[in-house]
């Protein structure tokens, strides 16, 4: 798979030169000496037209900056995407994949089942590994298939989708894509409230924190407020300074004028309670977050995961599971046992996360913070991130 990938990249690397220099023949005609004598300003410009030749390649820095420019500008016009989605593909485990490979063997007299599915696996990561084209163009159909159905007309239809391809290191595709869904609430709108409403509870917190004199006039106003969100990781430093000035900040003010300006924030925090209430209520009716197992796995309060039983000697991966007998055979339907079963098994397999030590740890903490607390409950939390600027 990287070998073909790495050929492909090669190939395009070379047509891109080649179209370069056609372009640029003034700087074809330039020797080795005279561009180690150049100027830097004259480097300088010399690979700034490289890079726009170098977004037509995959993979590379400037193909993925088009591709991040593609999705700010789809956004900019249609507005913010609603759900951002990823697809993986288990490697040789799909049963439909490998019925393109030719007949699957039959078991031998002397098998267990355990060895017979050792040797269907084994065989199916050969075929896997030698067909390459076979595989990339499976997966890409498959995408398809799951765009056109999820986001259609029959499911969460969407007023736009976009999506890109990636390959892990194990040299299998990975999709990230996003979706803007129809008849959506002003997302952006009602996340700017509820952050105005986070910060305003923030600041009737440390008022309260400062208020020393329980007869203070607004004192009785910053009784009942609600608990910070633990979650909450909001930067206040530049708004408790200017609180904090003596001469503008909030205690320079008139008694009228802090009672007035308590009222505000009150005001601004229940706005934000009904729009916080808005947004959980569609992610609850569109999306599902829960383990319908009784009881939940032992280690799912926990800080640290039971492991992975992965093994098909323990209990066989559910992706082995063939979706075109799986629809046929008439037990699709999500109340059969057939489809509970199943459910289960990708749930606890392929959703619930497990710390990989070259994926997820840094200095022995998941950089995914997982395991997370459960919820009985959805939440929105509200966090500023800092984003760095690379040249």
């Amino acid at each position: 798979m990287h070998y073909v990938q790495d050929k492909d990249e090669r190939s395009r690397i070379q047509s891109q030169a080649s179209m370069y220099i056609q372009k640029n023949p003034e700087e074809a005609a330039q020797t080795l000496q005279e561009l180690q004598l150049a100027s830097k300003d004259t480097l300088y410009l010399i690979q700034k037209k490289m890079l726009r030749f170098g977004a037509n390649i995959n993979g590379s820095h400037t193909y993925m900056a088009a591709r991040k420019k593609e999705l700010l500008s789809l956004m900019d016009q249609e507005g913010l995407g609603t759900i951002w989605w990823t697809l993986s593909m288990p490697t040789w485990m799909w049963s439909d994949l490998r019925k393109l490979f030719g007949e699957v063997p039959d078991k031998l007299d002397s098998e267990s089942d355990d060895t017979y599915v050792k040797r269907l696996m084994s065989q199916a990561k050969d075929k896997h590994l030698k067909n390459p084209h076979i595989v990339n163009e499976f997966f890409l159909r498959r995408v398809a298939n799951f765009v056109q159905h999820f986001f259609g007309p029959n499911c969460l239809e969407s007023v736009w989708t976009w999506y890109r391809i990636e390959w892990q290191k194990r040299g299998d595709p990975h999709v990230h894509g996003m979706a803007s869904l129809k008849n959506v609430p002003n997302f952006s709108f009602l996340a700017k409230k509820i952050t105005d409403g986070r910060r305003s509870l923030a600041v009737l917190h440390w008022i309260k924190s400062k208020t020393q004199n329980a007869n203070a006039e607004y004192f009785d106003l910053l009784q009942n407020l609600t608990a910070l969100p633990a979650a909450d990781n909001m930067i206040m430093t530049d708004i408790i300074d200017a609180l904090e000035d003596i001469n503008t900040g909030f205690f320079s003010l008139s008694m009228i004028d802090k009672i007035a300006k308590i009222k505000q924030y009150i005001l601004l925090v229940d706005a934000g309670i009904q729009c916080d209430n808005q947004i959980t209520c569609y992610r609850d009716y569109i999306l599902s977050s829960m383990n319908p197992i009784v009881p939940l796995p032992n280690d799912a309060n926990l800080k640290e995961r039971d492991p992975h039983i992965s093994s098909t000697r323990a209990q066989v991966h559910p992706c082995i599971t063939s979706y075109d007998d799986f629809v046929r055979n008439g037990t699709c339907d999500f109340s059969s046992p057939e489809s509970q079963t199943v459910y289960e098994g990708l749930l606890n397999f392929c959703q619930r996360h497990r710390h990989n030590e070259s994926y997820c740890m840094r200095n022995k903490l998941c950089r995914f913070n997982f395991p997370k607390i459960l919820l009985s409950t959805s939440v929105v939390t509200v966090k500023d991130i800092l984003y760095k600027r690379f040249r």
